[in-house]
């Protein structure tokens, strides 16, 4: 399990909107992350999912809670991300009883979903404050 945070801080001519914020972020989510699970929990956003791949199944998962933070003329938004392992890295662990070569596979796969997992982010913060601003 790994934790990370990334922010951004957004300088608008106006003061944006704490719905307005949340709702840009929420609409550039499925451009990176697949299965996705939004709650609000004590007026923070959290959601939940796995980094898209091209390649092979995602063996990590996602849990991501969003604080926004609005001033005059900017916008500060933290993200506090977790990675973990999912079904898929289990079940492949299992397959690595008998093709151990799997286990090398899976240490790989494991490293760069949890740093394209924090990338995704850092994109869809830059992107929205294009957006936004």
């Amino acid at each position: 399990m790994a934790s990370f945070s990334v922010s951004k801080e957004i300088k608008s001519n106006s003061k944006l909107l704490d719905e307005s914020v949340n709702s840009s972020f929420e609409k550039l989510l499925p451009d990176y992350f697949d299965k996705i699970k939004t709650v609000e929990e004590n007026n923070k956003r959290v959601f939940s999912g796995q980094k898209k791949t091209t390649f092979l199944n995602p063996i990590v998962s996602l849990k991501a809670t969003t604080t926004v933070k609005i001033g005059e003329d900017f916008t500060t938004i933290m993200i506090r991300a977790q990675t973990k392992t999912n079904g898929w890295f289990w079940f492949t662990s299992f397959l690595g009883i008998f093709f151990p070569i799997l286990w090398l596979m899976m240490i790989g796969m494991w490293f760069y979903q949890s740093n394209e997992c924090k990338s995704a982010l850092q994109m869809t913060l830059d992107q929205m404050a294009l957006d936004l601003s």
